[in-house]
Order: structure tokens, then C-alpha cells, then sequence
């Protein structure tokens, strides 16, 4: 479903990811571990197209990614960034959003679902009148998590899904994620999302390298 073959990605003259193979099958979960500043966003970034590769190839659901067909493999994938940009005045709006775009509209949830997608995530139903600029980072997050799941996607990239939440929003992100059937590349440095997820890979030097066992740890 998500494949490297021999990638690299380079920034500023120094190469992030070097000659790089990885596989994700379909169904699988898989986190990119790593220290602060290695790579593991621009990776995320160049698999949806938004940072290029200096060779290799990145494949997506069988399509081989290029500037022809970007938006084609975007449309397969539910993308939620670290900080993510709702893109809207009001919550109500931002969950709104995507489905006025001509590829979703045959999926408009209706008002309860959306509430109610929101409250699983331990938000108030009475975030969805707010302004989006008075919310915090952690609600932020989580109207991102919840507007990517009613899209109903098949293929999630996310870069932190945790790192603003408190344990038990965390705690209740992982299990939501841990049920549904869906394909998955993550960043992550949250011990729990880890823990739950099927291929870990850490990122050492320039590659990236799969972890078991100890090497977890």
C-alpha cells in the first residue's frame, strides 16, 4: 500500500534518507521513530508530494508517485500534520471543510455525526461554534483526527498524532486507531502509539531501520 524503493531525500546538501527501501502492506500500521530535526516530517511530506525526492521512487496504493498524479494520490489520503491548519473561522466550518471539495461530497456527514465523531475525541459538543484561533493546540489536533476519520480514507500519514494531548485524549487516539482497518505510516516519539503499532522503523544515520524486540526499547 506505501513503498519506498532505494529513496533519498536531502535538505540543504545534507541527505535525511539515503538509498532507502520500506513496505507497508495493506492494513498495516507502521511509526517512524527518530530524533528531533533527522527527517521523519519531510518523509511524511515527500509521500504526499510536498517535499521532493532526489531519487527512487514512493508508490501509493499501486501508483507510483509524480507531478502527473499528486493529486490523484492525495485524494486517497487522509494527511494530519503535527500542527495541523483547520482552515476555517469556526470548528463547525473546519469540519465542514473537506466536503465541500468536489471528491467528497457524496460523504457529508450530517451534523450529529460530526459532534458526535468530536465527542468521542473528549470534546465538548460546544467547541463546534467556536472560533478555531480560541481553541488550543490539543483540540486543534483533535478536530484534525476527527474530520480525517469521517472522510472514511483508507491510507492515513500523520506526524504526532499525541504530542499535544494529555494521557487520557492519548490513551483513547491509540484505540481509536488500534480498531479501525486502515493503512498507516506515523511519526511518533509517544512510547504508547508505538507500542500499539505493527512495524516500528528508526531512523539511523540516513536510513531507517526496522525495530524489534530490544531494539524498542
Amino acid at each position: 500500500m506505501i513503498e519506498l524503493n532505494k529513496v533519498t531525500i536531502s535538505r540543504g546538501g545534507k541527505i535525511l534518507l539515503g538509498d532507502t527501501s520500506i513496505l507497508i502492506n495493506t492494513g498495516e500500521k507502521a511509526v517512524v521513530t527518530g530524533p528531533s530535526g533527522c527527517g521523519k516530517t519531510s518523509l511524511l511530506s515527500a509521500i504526499v508530494g510536498c517535499f521532493p525526492v532526489d531519487s527512487g521512487t514512493i508508490t501509493v496504493d499501486d501508483i507510483i508517485l509524480n507531478h502527473g498524479n499528486v493529486r490523484e494520490i492525495r485524494q486517497k489520503v487522509a494527511f494530519i500534520g503535527q500542527e495541523p491548519v483547520l482552515g476555517a473561522n469556526t470548528v463547525k466550518d473546519a469540519m465542514e471543510l473537506p466536503f465541500s471539495f468536489h471528491a467528497n461530497r457524496k460523504k457529508i456527514p450530517f451534523e450529529n455525526e460530526i459532534i458526535d465523531s468530536l465527542e468521542k475525541l473528549h470534546l465538548s459538543k460546544d467547541i463546534y461554534n467556536k472560533e478555531c484561533k480560541s481553541i488550543s493546540g490539543g483540540e486543534r489536533q483533535r478536530v484534525a483526527i476527527a474530520r480525517a476519520l469521517l472522510l472514511g480514507k483508507q491510507i492515513f500519514i500523520a506526524d504526532e498524532l499525541t504530542s499535544a494531548l494529555d494521557k487520557r485524549s492519548a490513551s483513547t487516539i491509540v484505540g481509536i486507531f488500534k480498531e479501525i482497518d486502515i493503512t498507516m505510516l506515523s511519526v511518533s516519539h509517544d512510547p504508547l502509539w508505538v507500542s500499539e503499532q505493527d512495524k516500528v522503523y528508526k531512523f539511523e544515520k540516513t536510513g531507517l531501520v526496522q525495530a524489534t524486540g530490544d531494539t524498542l526499547r
